[in-house]
């Protein structure tokens, strides 16, 4: 883009960056600059914001000179951000709206609260049966036939526990603070003791694990696991009992809780057998040498890395022959938005100096998956 018909304080050109406009933080004097292109300086590609440096803030500052300033002066156009061809379609715009949905689900049959995304990521990253993986899903989100929730919907009669008959049978006392629930996680081998007042909710539970500093990330791991498994047998003792056995005596806690350790025990060794014999029968012999490209062509390899939260950049690009023998190279130290734009900007680098030095059969060679299509768009 050349920036000449960009505004830079109504339309949306700063990419990655919400709401993509900058805001004034006090009132602008008239004489302002009301175009992108009046903040280039195109000669050296570089931003000059000394002009609107005091009404905009340090993250809008490092979010306009992050942004690569290009050589041609091609005019501007509207593009689709969040696509590598740049066009819009109602399919993308799909994949764009759901991609975003995901950071905040909303919890709707038992409360508004909303859920943290992690909690989602620890459920389906658990190591557990897929079947469970469901199941916790459905529980962190409220979707447990409770009855609760029955209750709630005229489907019973009563919402009162069927096992302590004291209080509402919600999916988080029915895991958790039932007497016979509580019974069984101090029974497991984790001895977890659920108290009232400290139990919110299921999700918020597996959030305040995440976050807890006492347990590395192993051990961690391994108690989402017994959770999960304790979780599921708690929940089938319920409707074993509810549904097939409502006359006979109910399991022990302590049984139930000895089914659960059992069953994570012969989980992991599976899992771990299985690993292993992967590791060793079906792993890929990964060549990682460097490959000669034909006669009367070069090589250009390429590569960027990118800090997150400084957004500082660096990139490399060598060029060799068939023989190997290196032609030339070059190294850049710059801001960049994504480790996307990061490695474009390599990419770029490479054909520019391939250019320069008068190279047409070229290779590149990146291992960026998501950077090499953009040269040819």
């Amino acid at each position: 883009m050349n920036g000449n018909t960009i505004n830079i304080w109504s339309d949306t050109w700063l990419p990655q960056y919400d709401p993509g406009y900058l805001r004034a933080s006090f009132p602008m004097p008239l004489h302002t600059p009301t175009v992108v292109a009046e903040l280039m300086d195109k000669h050296h590609h570089t931003w000059d914001l000394s002009k609107i440096r005091a009404f905009i803030s340090s993250r809008d500052a490092q979010a306009i000179m992050a942004i690569p300033i290009s050589n041609s002066d091609l005019p501007d156009r509207l593009i689709w951000p969040h696509t590598m061809n740049e066009r819009y379609s109602v399919k993308f715009r799909y994949y764009y709206l759901m991609k975003h949905k995901k950071n905040q689900v909303v919890m709707k049959a038992s409360s508004s609260h909303v859920i943290d995304s992690n909690v989602c990521f620890r459920i389906w990253n658990c190591q557990t049966l897929p079947k469970i993986k469901i199941f916790l899903w459905r529980s962190v989100n409220g979707f447990l036939p409770t009855f609760k929730i029955f209750f709630k919907h005229k489907l019973c009669q009563s919402p009162i526990c069927p096992f302590c008959k004291e209080q509402p049978e919600s999916i988080e006392h029915t895991l958790f603070l039932c007497p016979r629930a509580a019974k069984v996680w101090f029974a497991s081998c984790i001895a977890y003791r659920p108290l009232p007042q400290d139990f919110t909710s299921l999700d918020s539970w597996i959030l305040d694990l995440r976050l807890c500093e006492t347990f590395n990330l192993e051990e961690k791991g391994w108690i989402i696991t017994h959770f999960a498994f304790t979780s599921w047998a708690i929940w089938k003792t319920r409707c074993t009992m509810v549904y097939d056995n409502s006359n006979s005596c109910p399991p022990s806690p302590e049984l139930t809780a000895s089914l659960a350790d059992r069953s994570v025990v012969e989980f992991i060794s599976l899992v771990s057998s299985k690993e292993n014999r992967n590791h060793f029968n079906n792993t890929p012999v990964i060549s990682h040498q460097w490959v000669n490209p034909p006669v009367g062509t070069v090589k250009i390899n390429c590569d960027a890395a990118w800090d997150k939260v400084s957004n500082a950049t660096f990139d490399g690009v060598v060029i060799r022959d068939h023989t190997g023998i290196l032609l030339d190279g070059i190294a850049h130290c710059f801001q960049s938005l994504s480790v996307v734009q990061a490695e474009c900007h390599a990419i770029r680098s490479g054909l520019e100096l391939a250019h320069v030095r008068g190279f047409t059969n070229v290779i590149v060679e990146t291992d960026s998956k998501d950077g090499l299509p953009c040269p040819s768009n």
